[in-house]
């Protein structure tokens, strides 16, 4: 099982670029195709800290549950970091007819938009 999950959890990447590439191609918007031009390699590392990230919250959470909720706060810290990556390396590698797509978003504004939609008690 371990065999199965860590085959499959290392074959991700390149599914979901593939997975991408397909429905992108197959999606027109006045008669030209999207394109999508990521590398499974660079998207294998995010996953991978992504996973780290998750596997020391959950030892932490083993270890006592003080250790447990500063793992929490740590993660729910870089959480929009990690989200405002994700989108910026989604678009940067999404093209229309030879333009690739930006996302300018930043990380004040990611932080700041969790605090707008939060904050408004």
């Amino acid at each position: 099982m371990l065999l199965t999950l860590l085959t499959l959890g290392l074959y991700y990447p390149w599914a979901k670029v593939r997975r991408l590439r397909y429905f992108h191609g197959n999606t027109l918007v006045g008669e030209n195709p999207f394109g999508f031009h990521a590398d499974p390699r660079k998207m294998l590392r995010g996953y991978l800290l992504v996973a780290l990230l998750l596997v020391l919250y959950s030892a932490a959470g083993h270890f006592s549950p003080t250790a447990g909720f500063i793992a929490f706060v740590i993660l729910a810290a870089v959480w929009p970091a990690l989200l405002k990556s994700s989108m910026q390396f989604r678009t940067a590698n999404t093209s229309w007819r030879g333009l690739r797509f930006r996302f300018r978003g930043t990380l004040r504004g990611a932080y700041g938009a969790g605090c707008r939609s939060s904050c408004r008690a």
